[in-house]
């Protein structure tokens, strides 16, 4: 590999780490000081056409270069900021390259021993391709998914829906993708599949939700004038629960209470209900999804 292929190389890896490192940590950054700190990193690899290589190729001076490299791409930063963004910095870079090592000495060539020492064979363009694709497969997908189970993990809760002098205890998760409100009063809506309150259901709703045609509100309203539930009902526009545009049936609750995982029950302002017919996608444990605005109004 010629010098500036080998610079070329360096330089993008580093910044992809960096990168990473930053996505990891949800550290606001700047292109430009990533850049400058991966083109340190990168320039260090020079060291070794120095005559007195020896000394910048020590233990030392490379755990010097790597706390420059991390000060100067995130600078300014707290010394709590600056240890955590070392040590991601750190697992990120052991796990890319023992990803792209392993995978090149069990799929294309093996170490070699001789004379009581191991011969690593030099890495190959396909080597670096596939850590750079890992790198923004990490970035893209990898860290928001751990993101999200951190926060699920953190704001499940039950709650305890009142219809009719009933208690529902249904359990939930924060959802910040729910924006959906009754148009009317713009009182915020809790997603619920409607098999958790199917009990207090008309039967014409309980048989339109049941369906397996396309979800519709095909009964005559008519027909629920007599139900205790005539006075509750209300619908809901929505464009992103399984069609573009549709509407969920709404039942107005007599109260909606939040039991988080300390124990902790907390009344919480008007909200409706949506019910929904299909289970959450990626969230089948749960029955009920939370929107932002509705634990907002509550502090």
């Amino acid at each position: 590999m010629y010098v500036d292929e080998m610079l070329l190389v360096n330089l993008t890896m580093n910044f992809s780490i960096l990168w990473l490192t930053a996505k990891i940590c949800r550290k606001e950054y700047s292109k430009k000081k990533l850049l400058a700190g991966a083109l340190l990193g990168a320039l260090y690899v020079l060291s070794i056409f120095f005559p007195f290589k020896g000394l910048l190729l020590s233990l030392s001076a490379k755990l010097f270069l790597s706390l420059a490299i991390v000060f100067i791409s995130f600078y300014p930063l707290t010394l709590k900021e600056y240890f955590l963004l070392l040590s991601t910095f750190y697992l990120v870079s052991f796990t890319i390259g023992g990803a792209s090592l392993a995978f090149s000495y069990s799929l294309l060539a093996p170490p070699a021993f001789s004379g009581g020492m191991l011969f690593l064979p030099p890495l190959s363009l396909w080597n670096i391709i596939i850590s750079f694709c890992l790198l923004l497969a990490l970035g893209k997908w990898g860290v928001d998914y751990l993101a999200q189970r951190k926060w699920q993990n953190i704001f499940q809760v039950t709650l305890i829906i009142k219809i009719l002098d009933r208690d529902f205890n249904i359990k939930g998760i924060l959802d910040t993708g729910n924006r959906l409100k009754e148009p009317i009063s713009q009182e915020p809506a809790i997603v619920v599949q409607y098999t958790a309150v199917k009990e207090v259901l008309p039967e014409e709703v309980l048989k339109c939700l049941g369906s397996h045609d396309d979800f519709c509100l095909d009964f005559d309203l008519e027909d629920l004038s007599n139900s205790p539930l005539a006075a509750r009902l209300c619908f809901i526009p929505y464009s992103s629960l399984g069609r573009k545009k549709g509407f969920l049936l709404g039942i107005r609750p007599e109260e909606v209470k939040v039991w988080d995982k300390d124990g902790e029950v907390e009344i919480i302002g008007k909200a409706v209900i949506a019910l929904c017919r299909d289970a959450f996608t990626g969230k089948s444990e749960y029955q009920a999804l939370l929107p932002p605005a509705l634990l907002a109004d509550s502090t």
